[in-house]
C-alpha cells in the first residue's frame, strides 16, 4: 500500500509539474496560472464540502474516488489539448543564477505559508476557539483562495508583479500580525482568510516572474518542487 501512494504522488506530481510548464508557455502566464488556483480552490472547497459527507457513506474510500473523478475530469480535459500547442513559443533562458534566486525565493515564501498553515488548527485551540468555528474558517478561507485566483487572473500583468508581490507581503504580514495579537473568533477567521487570499493571489504572480525568465517552462516545472519543499521545511521548523 505504501508503494502504491508513493507512485500516486510522484505520478500527481509529474501531471502538475507538467501542467505548470504548458501555463508558462501562454501569452499571458499569469492569468493562465491565476485561472488555475482558481480551479484548483474551487475543487478544494468542493471537497471540504463534500469529503465528510462521502465518508460517512463509503469510508475512507471516499478520498480515493473523489481524487480518481478529478484525475479522470483532467484527462477529460488534456485530451482536447492540440499536441504542442502554445501560445507562446519564444523560449527565452536567462541565466541560470537568475532562475535559481526566484526558485529560491519561492523556497522561503513557501517555508512561510507552510510554517502558519500547518498550525492554524493548533492556532486556533490554543486561542480556546470552538472547533466547528476553526472547521468554519478553513472551509472560508478555501473559498477565499478562489478569490484570490480570480484577482490575479482579472488583473494578469496590468500592474506588473513586484506591486502586486509587495501588496502580499504586507498583507500577509498584517494577518499574521492579528492572528498573533488577538483571541477572538471573528479576527481568527479574517485573518486565516486574508492570509489564504494573499496566498493564493501571490502563486500565480510569481510563477508569472518564472515564466518570463524561462519561457520553455521548464523552470515552472521545477518551480512545484521547491514550493513543495519550503512547504515541508515550513511545517517542519514550525513543528
Amino acid at each position: 500500500v505504501r508503494g502504491h501512494c508513493i507512485l500516486a504522488g510522484f505520478c500527481a506530481g509529474t501531471l502538475y509539474s507538467i501542467a505548470f510548464a504548458l501555463l508558462a508557455r501562454s501569452a499571458q502566464p499569469e492569468r493562465s496560472f491565476g485561472w488555475s488556483m482558481t480551479l484548483q480552490s474551487i475543487l478544494a472547497s468542493v471537497y471540504l464540502l463534500l469529503l465528510p459527507h462521502f465518508i460517512e457513506q463509503w469510508g475512507i474510500n471516499a478520498i480515493y474516488y473523489l481524487e480518481m473523478m478529478t484525475i479522470l475530469l483532467g484527462i477529460s480535459v488534456a485530451i482536447g489539448l492540440r499536441h504542442g500547442a502554445t501560445d507562446n513559443n519564444e523560449t527565452n533562458l536567462s541565466s541560470g543564477t537568475d532562475i535559481f534566486t526566484i526558485l529560491s525565493g519561492l523556497v522561503f515564501f513557501s517555508i512561510a505559508q507552510g510554517a502558519l498553515w500547518a498550525f492554524v488548527e493548533r492556532i486556533g485551540n490554543s486561542a480556546n476557539i470552538a472547533p466547528e468555528t476553526i472547521g468554519v474558517t478553513l472551509t472560508v478561507a478555501t473559498i477565499l483562495g478562489i478569490g484570490g485566483g480570480l484577482a490575479s487572473a482579472f488583473l494578469g500583468n496590468k500592474f506588473g508583479h513586484a506591486i502586486p508581490l509587495a501588496t502580499v507581503f504586507v498583507g500577509q504580514t498584517l494577518s499574521i500580525f492579528v492572528l498573533w495579537m488577538s483571541a477572538d473568533p471573528v479576527f481568527y477567521m479574517l485573518s486565516v482568510g486574508l492570509f489564504n487570499f494573499l496566498w493564493v493571489f501571490a502563486i500565480a504572480f510569481q510563477l508569472g516572474v518564472v515564466a518570463i525568465k524561462d519561457m520553455s517552462g521548464k523552470s515552472c516545472a521545477l518551480a512545484t518542487t521547491f514550493q513543495a519543499l519550503g512547504l515541508a521545511i515550513g511545517a517542519a521548523i514550525a513543528g
